[in-house]
Protein backbone atom coordinates (compact mmCIF):
# COMPACT_ATOMS: atom_id res chain seq x y z
CA UNK A 1 0.00 0.00 0.00
CA UNK A 2 1.03 3.32 -0.95
CA UNK A 3 -0.59 6.13 1.16
CA UNK A 4 -0.24 9.67 -0.38
CA UNK A 5 -0.56 12.56 1.95
CA UNK A 6 -1.31 15.82 0.46
CA UNK A 7 -1.11 19.77 1.59
CA UNK A 8 -2.02 22.87 -0.32
CA UNK A 9 -2.35 26.36 0.48
CA UNK A 10 0.11 26.14 3.44
CA UNK A 11 0.63 29.89 4.76
CA UNK A 12 2.48 29.53 8.33
CA UNK A 13 4.55 26.89 9.83
CA UNK A 14 2.61 27.91 13.48
CA UNK A 15 -0.68 26.75 14.87
CA UNK A 16 -3.90 29.18 14.48
CA UNK A 17 -7.05 29.65 16.65
CA UNK A 18 -4.59 30.01 19.60
CA UNK A 19 -2.32 27.06 18.79
CA UNK A 20 -5.44 24.74 18.52
CA UNK A 21 -5.46 23.83 14.70
CA UNK A 22 -2.96 23.09 12.25
CA UNK A 23 1.05 23.74 12.12
CA UNK A 24 3.97 22.30 10.61
CA UNK A 25 5.02 20.35 13.66
CA UNK A 26 1.76 18.50 13.69
CA UNK A 27 1.83 17.57 10.24
CA UNK A 28 5.58 15.85 10.70
CA UNK A 29 4.11 13.92 13.81
CA UNK A 30 0.87 12.60 11.62
CA UNK A 31 3.17 11.45 9.28
CA UNK A 32 5.63 9.84 11.43
CA UNK A 33 2.89 7.98 13.01
CA UNK A 34 1.12 6.88 9.61
CA UNK A 35 4.77 5.64 8.83
CA UNK A 36 4.77 3.17 11.30
CA UNK A 37 1.78 1.66 10.31
CA UNK A 38 2.17 2.26 6.55
CA UNK A 39 5.86 2.72 6.29
CA UNK A 40 5.51 3.81 2.36
CA UNK A 41 3.86 7.31 2.47
CA UNK A 42 4.82 9.97 0.18
CA UNK A 43 3.60 13.83 1.47
CA UNK A 44 3.31 16.16 -1.41
CA UNK A 45 2.42 20.01 -1.47
CA UNK A 46 -0.02 21.17 -4.24
CA UNK A 47 1.10 24.51 -4.64
CA UNK A 48 1.35 28.15 -2.39
CA UNK A 49 3.29 27.68 0.98
CA UNK A 50 6.41 29.95 0.13
CA UNK A 51 3.80 33.02 0.20
CA UNK A 52 1.73 35.44 1.08
CA UNK A 53 2.75 35.31 5.78
CA UNK A 54 4.08 37.89 7.90
CA UNK A 55 7.37 35.40 8.19
CA UNK A 56 7.55 35.19 4.52
CA UNK A 57 7.34 39.07 3.91
CA UNK A 58 10.70 39.14 6.05
CA UNK A 59 12.19 35.71 4.53
CA UNK A 60 11.28 35.26 1.04
CA UNK A 61 9.99 31.73 1.94
CA UNK A 62 12.96 30.78 3.24
CA UNK A 63 11.59 29.34 6.78
CA UNK A 64 8.75 27.73 4.97
CA UNK A 65 11.51 25.81 2.70
CA UNK A 66 13.51 24.78 5.87
CA UNK A 67 10.42 23.68 7.81
CA UNK A 68 9.14 21.05 4.82
CA UNK A 69 12.45 19.73 4.72
CA UNK A 70 12.71 19.01 8.37
CA UNK A 71 9.03 17.50 7.48
CA UNK A 72 10.13 15.02 5.32
CA UNK A 73 8.39 16.57 1.93
CA UNK A 74 8.58 14.48 -1.06
CA UNK A 75 7.81 17.10 -3.83
CA UNK A 76 6.11 20.12 -4.42
CA UNK A 77 4.38 22.24 -7.26
CA UNK A 78 3.66 25.44 -7.72
CA UNK A 79 0.86 27.44 -6.60
CA UNK A 80 0.67 31.52 -7.59
CA UNK A 81 2.83 32.46 -4.50
CA UNK A 82 5.46 30.51 -5.34
CA UNK A 83 6.29 33.75 -8.08
CA UNK A 84 5.84 36.75 -5.39
CA UNK A 85 9.18 37.43 -4.46
CA UNK A 86 10.43 36.78 -8.63
CA UNK A 87 12.45 34.17 -10.48
CA UNK A 88 15.63 34.64 -8.25
CA UNK A 89 14.23 34.01 -5.09
CA UNK A 90 12.63 31.25 -6.60
CA UNK A 91 15.15 29.82 -7.82
CA UNK A 92 16.94 30.18 -4.18
CA UNK A 93 13.84 28.56 -2.65
CA UNK A 94 14.65 25.45 -5.13
CA UNK A 95 18.20 25.22 -4.57
CA UNK A 96 17.55 25.30 -1.10
CA UNK A 97 14.91 22.41 -0.84
CA UNK A 98 15.28 18.94 0.05
CA UNK A 99 12.30 17.67 -2.74
CA UNK A 100 11.76 18.25 -6.11
CA UNK A 101 9.77 20.76 -7.40
CA UNK A 102 7.56 19.80 -10.72
CA UNK A 103 5.26 21.48 -12.94
CA UNK A 104 4.58 19.78 -16.33
CA UNK A 105 2.94 22.81 -17.92
CA UNK A 106 5.19 25.44 -16.67
CA UNK A 107 7.63 26.52 -19.67
CA UNK A 108 10.04 28.98 -20.67
CA UNK A 109 8.31 31.27 -23.34
CA UNK A 110 11.62 31.27 -25.58
CA UNK A 111 11.58 27.89 -26.87
CA UNK A 112 8.64 26.09 -24.74
CA UNK A 113 10.86 23.89 -23.33
CA UNK A 114 10.11 23.12 -19.34
CA UNK A 115 12.75 25.57 -17.04
CA UNK A 116 14.87 23.05 -15.94
CA UNK A 117 18.03 25.57 -15.47
CA UNK A 118 15.57 27.35 -13.11
CA UNK A 119 15.11 23.53 -11.23
CA UNK A 120 12.12 22.77 -12.14
CA UNK A 121 11.33 18.72 -13.89
CA UNK A 122 7.71 18.03 -15.41
CA UNK A 123 7.36 14.59 -12.74
CA UNK A 124 9.33 12.21 -10.66
CA UNK A 125 9.18 8.56 -10.65
CA UNK A 126 10.03 7.20 -7.26
CA UNK A 127 9.53 3.92 -5.46
CA UNK A 128 6.94 3.13 -2.96
CA UNK A 129 5.76 -0.68 -1.69
CA UNK A 130 7.81 -1.97 -4.12
CA UNK A 131 6.16 -0.32 -7.31
CA UNK A 132 7.43 2.90 -9.45
CA UNK A 133 5.11 5.45 -8.85
CA UNK A 134 4.97 8.64 -11.02
CA UNK A 135 3.42 12.21 -9.78
CA UNK A 136 3.33 14.84 -11.98
CA UNK A 137 2.98 18.85 -11.11
CA UNK A 138 0.70 21.13 -13.13
CA UNK A 139 0.33 24.68 -11.90
CA UNK A 140 -2.85 27.04 -12.87
CA UNK A 141 -2.76 28.78 -16.68
CA UNK A 142 -3.62 31.72 -15.01
CA UNK A 143 -1.05 32.14 -13.05
CA UNK A 144 -0.29 35.18 -14.51
CA UNK A 145 -3.63 36.60 -13.69
CA UNK A 146 -2.97 36.24 -9.86
CA UNK A 147 0.32 36.89 -9.47
CA UNK A 148 2.77 39.87 -10.57
CA UNK A 149 3.15 39.19 -14.60
CA UNK A 150 6.38 41.25 -14.34
CA UNK A 151 7.64 38.27 -13.23
CA UNK A 152 6.50 35.73 -15.37
CA UNK A 153 7.40 37.45 -18.69
CA UNK A 154 10.28 34.56 -19.46
CA UNK A 155 7.03 31.80 -18.82
CA UNK A 156 4.17 30.53 -20.04
CA UNK A 157 1.29 28.21 -18.45
CA UNK A 158 0.11 25.28 -21.46
CA UNK A 159 -2.76 23.84 -21.34
CA UNK A 160 -2.97 20.84 -18.85
CA UNK A 161 -4.34 17.82 -20.97
CA UNK A 162 -1.73 18.69 -23.38
CA UNK A 163 0.89 18.64 -20.59
CA UNK A 164 -0.22 15.40 -19.61
CA UNK A 165 -0.43 13.86 -22.66
CA UNK A 166 3.36 14.46 -23.28
CA UNK A 167 4.42 13.54 -19.81
CA UNK A 168 2.28 10.37 -19.09
CA UNK A 169 3.98 8.14 -21.90
CA UNK A 170 7.09 9.28 -20.92
CA UNK A 171 7.00 8.09 -17.08
CA UNK A 172 5.42 4.67 -18.75
CA UNK A 173 8.50 4.00 -20.88
CA UNK A 174 10.87 4.91 -17.94
CA UNK A 175 8.82 2.32 -16.09
CA UNK A 176 5.91 4.14 -13.45
CA UNK A 177 3.29 1.93 -12.55
CA UNK A 178 0.88 4.44 -10.70
CA UNK A 179 0.49 7.97 -12.08
CA UNK A 180 -0.74 10.60 -10.00
CA UNK A 181 -1.12 14.28 -10.70
CA UNK A 182 -0.64 16.83 -8.11
CA UNK A 183 -2.00 20.30 -9.24
CA UNK A 184 -2.29 23.57 -7.81
CA UNK A 185 -6.52 23.47 -9.42
CA UNK A 186 -10.04 23.73 -8.11
CA UNK A 187 -12.10 21.21 -8.57
CA UNK A 188 -14.28 22.17 -10.71
CA UNK A 189 -11.20 22.03 -13.52
CA UNK A 190 -9.79 18.72 -12.19
CA UNK A 191 -13.38 17.25 -12.68
CA UNK A 192 -13.03 18.02 -16.02
CA UNK A 193 -9.70 17.50 -16.60
CA UNK A 194 -10.28 14.10 -15.66
CA UNK A 195 -12.23 13.30 -17.98
CA UNK A 196 -10.39 14.63 -20.65
CA UNK A 197 -7.54 12.74 -19.76
CA UNK A 198 -9.59 9.41 -18.62
CA UNK A 199 -7.86 6.92 -21.04
CA UNK A 200 -4.25 7.78 -19.70
CA UNK A 201 -4.87 6.01 -16.40
CA UNK A 202 -4.14 8.17 -14.02
CA UNK A 203 -5.04 6.93 -10.60
CA UNK A 204 -5.78 9.99 -8.75
CA UNK A 205 -5.49 14.20 -9.15
CA UNK A 206 -4.57 16.46 -5.96
CA UNK A 207 -6.00 19.88 -6.02
CA UNK A 208 -5.82 23.59 -3.82
CA UNK A 209 -6.01 27.28 -4.89
CA UNK A 210 -9.57 27.31 -4.01
CA UNK A 211 -9.44 26.78 -0.11
CA UNK A 212 -12.46 24.38 0.16
CA UNK A 213 -12.37 20.69 1.17
CA UNK A 214 -13.83 18.46 -1.67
Amino acid sequence: RVTILQLNDLYDIMPVEKGKKGGLARIATLRDRIAKESPDVVLVLAGDFLSPSTMSSVFQGSQMVATLNAAGLDLATFGNHEFDFGLEVLRARIDQADYPYLSANLRLSADGSVPTELGIQPYTIQEAAGRKVGIIGLSATYTPLVANPAYLTELEFIDYEDALRESVPQMRQEGAEIILVIAHLCADELELLALQVADLGIAMLGGGHCHFAY
